[in-house]
């Protein structure tokens, strides 16, 4: 082997070394985009959930019958439309202890007062589930929020007409 075919292969070697290198920076890089898309859309779906819980819970705390309360939140939650792909809309929950309006019929025990529970959920698809050693962090891809808020129920004069 003489030196100049020495040193082509030395250049060669280097060169492979640089390409895997690129390679394996890409690798990485592409999975840590796709792991911070995914905790874009869970935070994205947490919050919009609270946020639309929370106005839920206020819309239903002016209301004077229960009834009135639930079609004050689900107008409320209108507000919260989403495209349906990648975030489901919040929905109202209406099961035992997700949705209560208590105004003791006027006449609240000492040191308590009227208060309404609120409960919604939101479902989030995530876009490109990222699994570990074949342990997975989601079902099916999804993910699912609840938020519960009490607020206490306003009494007023203008809101009984």
């Amino acid at each position: 082997m003489n030196k100049s075919s020495a040193k082509r292969a030395i250049r060669s070697r280097k060169g492979m070394t640089g390409m895997m290198e690129i390679a394996a920076s890409a690798l990485f890089l592409v999975v840590l985009a796709l792991l911070g898309l995914d905790i874009c859309m869970a935070i994205f779906g947490a919050s919009m959930n609270d946020r639309a819980c929370h106005d839920a819970a206020r819309a239903a705390a002016a209301a004077n019958t229960s009834a009135k309360a639930w079609n004050l939140a689900q107008t409320a939650l209108k507000a919260y439309s989403a495209d349906g792909v990648f975030v489901i809309a919040p929905q109202l929950l209406s099961g035992t202890g997700q949705y209560a309006y208590q105004d003791f019929n006027g006449t609240p025990p000492p040191d308590t007062s009227p208060y309404v529970t609120v409960t919604t959920q939101t479902v989030v698809r995530i876009p490109a589930p990222i699994f570990f050693y074949g342990a997975s962090f989601l079902k099916d891809g999804k993910a699912q929020f609840v938020q519960r808020y009490t607020y206490p129920i306003i009494k007023s004069q203008l809101l009984k007409s």
